[in-house]
């Protein structure tokens, strides 16, 4: 709806234009999952290979990046999945938060709290992320298995989270993250604190792979009975 940047004079007399605070108010986001291909729509906003260019900026090697506090008022984030041709929405979660930059500019602290459409009040996520390697140092409290959270997540954890029946709260008082990068993977530490969580193992879980072969020709064997309509309980 509306943004209010605040800038620093000094650099405007050398001829650039550097936010100190951003305020944005109402600002509205559509996140769009393709579940062909798993792929988002923010994924198409960069590319890999895109490099930050000090020199049309005017600065001299080893200075800092101006960084700008940014602020979050009445956010609105939208979550919907396309399947072929078919848009289909998830739903909605609303955001209010703050990301301020560190007086070395290195990192970003960050704290959101965010409210769903179904179920009011949702998670609060605070932490900081490191800009030269991506690092991700948070924790999230008040977080409940239900509908608003279940529409955030991409479509292959939602499905194993249906088929799981799912619910509870946790707590996540310690999580890291460091992407991958020259050839390493990804690394990242969780530590959890389970509150009344519960979930369903299915038995092909709990046994080897000759186990869920075994399990699963059962099952096409009964499913065949049951399609030429004979009944267990005669004896068959």
């Amino acid at each position: 709806d509306s943004f209010d940047i605040q800038y620093d004079p000094a650099s405007l007399l050398q001829g650039r234009l550097e936010a100190t605070r951003i305020i944005a108010t109402g600002p509205h986001v559509r996140l769009v999952e393709n579940v062909d291909d798993g792929r988002w729509n923010y994924q198409r906003l960069a590319s890999p290979d895109a490099r930050y260019n000090r020199n049309r900026r005017g600065l001299e090697e080893g200075q800092p990046l101006p960084l700008p506090e940014i602020v979050l008022r009445n956010a609105r984030v939208e979550y919907s999945e396309t399947r072929g041709k078919q848009n289909v929405a998830r739903g909605a979660m609303g955001i209010e938060g703050r990301l301020s930059p560190s007086p070395d500019r290195s990192h970003y602290s960050f704290e959101f709290q965010s409210r769903g459409a179904v179920e009011g009040v949702g998670p609060v996520v605070t932490g900081s992320f490191r800009l030269d390697d991506g690092e991700v140092n948070a924790s999230l409290t008040n977080f409940h298995f239900g509908r608003d959270v279940q529409a955030m997540l991409p479509s292959e954890v939602r499905d194993w989270w249906v088929s799981h029946q799912l619910e509870g709260r946790l707590n996540i008082p310690d999580f890291r993250y460091t992407p991958a990068e020259k050839g390493h993977s990804a690394k990242f530490h969780l530590a959890t604190q389970l509150d009344h969580v519960k979930l369903v193992v299915h038995p092909q879980e709990m046994g080897g792979d000759e186990t869920i072969r075994r399990l699963t020709r059962y099952h096409e064997e009964f499913n065949l009975l049951r399609l030429l309509g004979l009944d267990l309980a005669d004896g068959i």
